[in-house]
């Protein structure tokens, strides 16, 4: 594990919406905020991307012990192992030390009211 103490950590909450699922919503907000082209699958359970944007920006790795109300994990570069069902190696935590590249790490929440 490669730490980076210039990665920038982001909160980003998301309210349950009619018209746009939790992976909708966290596609919409990678597509306006961070990468107009991004083009990967975004699971329905807590998952971060291994890869960079360029290569395979999937959120598809599980969060290991994921709190409830996570959604997902996204970083805009670097390369982290993936984490497979089966082999679930990283929890939350683990994640926010290991930025291997990347300068932002969004961090995805279901916000209650």
């Amino acid at each position: 594990m490669r730490g980076n103490i210039n990665m920038q950590i982001k909160n980003i909450y998301l309210r349950p919406h009619n018209s746009q699922t939790f992976p909708q919503q966290i596609e919409t907000y990678i597509k306006t905020n961070i990468n107009p082209y991004f083009w990967g699958f975004i699971s329905d359970y807590p998952c971060y991307n291994s890869e960079t944007i360029q290569t395979y920006p999937c959120l598809l790795c599980r969060i290991k012990d994921a709190p409830s109300d996570l959604l997902g994990v996204f970083f805009d570069g670097g390369t982290r192992t993936a984490s497979f069902k089966g082999e679930i190696k990283y929890s939350l935590d683990d994640l926010k030390q290991m930025s291997n590249g990347a300068q932002n790490m969004y961090i995805f929440w279901e916000e209650h009211s």
